[in-house]
């Protein structure tokens, strides 16, 4: 679940929404509709919510990578 988020510019070129096509320390920009969120703040299923840095520390996450 995506808790805090940001638009982002819109992918270039469309990409399938849910597919992450950029990770920082801070954040994962993820495909959304006709642009982007970056994202900051997330709750996995039955888990706490985390900071994405804390988020991507325990999970691999690459770019290319479809999120559900």
């Amino acid at each position: 679940k995506i808790l805090s988020a940001v638009a982002g510019a819109p992918a270039t070129p469309p990409v399938m929404p849910g597919t992450v096509i950029e990770i920082s320390s801070d954040t994962l920009t993820v495909a959304a509709g006709a642009g982007t969120l970056v994202v900051t703040e997330v709750q996995p299923q039955g888990r706490r919510p985390m900071t994405t840095r804390a988020f991507l520390a325990g999970h691999n996450v690459s770019v290319g990578d479809t999120l559900e």
